[in-house]
């Protein structure tokens, strides 16, 4: 009988465990039990009329590709791409909710696992509006807890913040009430934050080279009636007359840039400005102007003149 070699056997076996992992991070995972799901009709929702599914993992399965799935009265299987609304939402637990005569909805495929329904006692953790659990998930993706609940307060009708962990968390009856608590496994977190980190790093390179395009403490000013965004100047911006401040027609590679502006305005007398530090200064001011704080500005007419 021929004998695999041992350094093979266990490279199989790893792969079959990073496969297993994989799997089960793509499962779906519940999101609640409701009156009904999602209203029909629309291109969003999706209905397996021909199928009488027991199971809400055979309807998650059936579901592929869509954000949700819902299984309930007449064990008709729903998909959707939105969520329900919060006042569908009724107290339920895991495969209860048809039992019972409910609708329950699951999240179709996400690397996070619901971990329990609980009393949400960290309250100064920051929360953000949202309308679904997989909006909450993306917010989170960096994160190793996710918590997602109906939200009064909130224009969206749920809210979600990021818990650093679930250690004072009390189990309470999923539903109106009980804030929804995922986990987030620690190697699925940390690829979303090397992702993010990686993006940063690369805008950091692109600003780093924007900054080298002209020597230090000169800025590269875009060339007006060029077609090119690509023609630009060196300008001391702290003394230049014309773009005193800042590039008066833009800041190479670099949008958000404080635009600058021109000292020769209207009623400054032809050489009689200056740019200092950045800011524009008049001292003298030609005919029906007067000088008032640094600037020209235009003499009003009195009423005996008109």
């Amino acid at each position: 009988m021929f004998a695999l070699p041992f350094s093979l056997v266990w490279s199989i076996l790893l792969l079959c465990r990073f496969c297993s992992l994989n799997l089960v991070g793509a499962q779906n995972q519940f999101a609640g039990c409701f009156v009904q799901g999602p209203d029909s009709g629309g291109d969003d929702v999706l209905i397996f009329f021909e199928d009488i599914i027991h199971d809400a993992d055979i309807c998650a399965a059936k579901c592929a590709g869509w954000n949700y799935a819902w299984i309930g009265y007449g064990f008709l299987c729903y998909c959707s791409t939105g969520f329900v609304e919060p006042f569908r939402m009724i107290s339920g637990g895991e495969d209860t909710c048809i039992s019972s005569g409910w609708t329950e909805g699951r999240i179709v495929s996400t690397s996070f696992a619901f971990n329990r329904c609980g009393s949400s006692s960290d309250s100064n953790t920051p929360r953000l509006g949202v309308q679904s659990p997989k909006e909450c998930f993306e917010n989170c993706k960096n994160d190793l807890y996710a918590a997602f609940k109906i939200d009064d307060t909130s224009s969206s009708g749920y809210s979600c913040w990021c818990p650093t962990n679930l250690d004072n968390v009390m189990g309470s009856t999923c539903g109106q009430g009980g804030t929804f608590y995922y986990s987030h496994p620690a190697a699925a977190a940390a690829s979303g934050l090397s992702r993010r980190n990686a993006r940063l790093e690369a805008l950091e390179r692109r600003k780093q080279i924007s900054m080298q395009t002209c020597p230090w403490g000169l800025t590269a000013c875009l060339i007006p009636d060029l077609q090119s965004s690509d023609a630009w100047e060196c300008v001391d911006t702290s003394t230049e007359l014309e773009s005193c401040g800042g590039c008066i027609h833009g800041t190479y590679d670099n949008q958000n840039a404080k635009q600058g502006q021109s000292c020769l305005t209207e009623g400054v007398k032809l050489g009689a400005a200056t740019c200092l530090d950045g800011q524009c200064f008049a001292y003298a001011c030609e005919a029906g102007y007067i000088l008032l704080n640094g600037a020209c500005q235009k003499q009003k007419q009195s009423s005996l003149e008109l």
